[in-house]
Formats: structure tokens, C-alpha cells, sequence
């Protein structure tokens, strides 16, 4: 799946449609390893909560994947593999806990 990240290697939540809107390095990512710790829970249309990675990259995980994955979490932090998901316009991460 395609992803997209900011110029500065950022995941992007949603891609926004206009010219010259943004620089978008569209990523072929089937799983990431990486250990994420918790930033923030932002309000959109819906809750989302950004994780940042050991090199302060941003990366985005809806509110409902989040609750699967808080139980995971050791003192704010994920760490382990993670796919991404589409979502209408939205791309965000769920936690895979070892899945195959």
C-alpha cells in the first residue's frame, strides 16, 4: 500500500487535493518495525493519537485501533510491528502484536 509522508518523513493522517498543497512522498509500505511512543490525541472528525518513532518522525493511529493497542503499551510506548490502513481519505496505523 502506498503511503504518504510529508517532506520531512513525517506519515501524513489525510492528503489533502490542491495544487501545490503539499509535497508528498508517496512510500510502498507493507510493514513497519519501529518502536512508537505516544505524543498526542488530536479531535477531527473523530479521534486520531500521533505516535513519534527514536528519530522524531510522526506517525498516526485512529481512535479504535489505539484501544486495541493500549494494552500493549509499556510506560506510553509500542513497539513491535505495524501495518498501515486506508480509511477513506484517512491513513493511519494499527498495531499487529506478532501477526503473521
Amino acid at each position: 500500500m502506498k503511503i504518504p509522508f510529508d517532506s520531512d518523513g513525517n506519515q501524513m493522517h489525510k492528503v489533502y487535493n490542491y495544487a501545490g498543497s503539499q509535497d508528498i512522498d508517496w512510500r510502498d509500505i507493507d510493514v513497519l518495525k519501529e518502536r512508537l511512543t505516544f505524543e498526542d490525541m488530536h479531535k477531527y472528525s473523530s479521534y486520531v493519537v500521533t505516535f513519534t518513532n527514536d528519530s522524531g518522525k510522526q506517525f498516526w493511529m485512529s481512535n479504535g485501533e489505539f484501544i486495541k493497542a493500549v494494552k500493549f503499551m509499556v510506560n506510553g510506548v509500542l513497539e513491535g510491528k505495524f501495518r498501515f490502513k486506508r480509511s477513506g481519505a484517512y491513513y493511519s496505523l494499527s498495531y499487529d502484536n506478532g501477526k503473521p
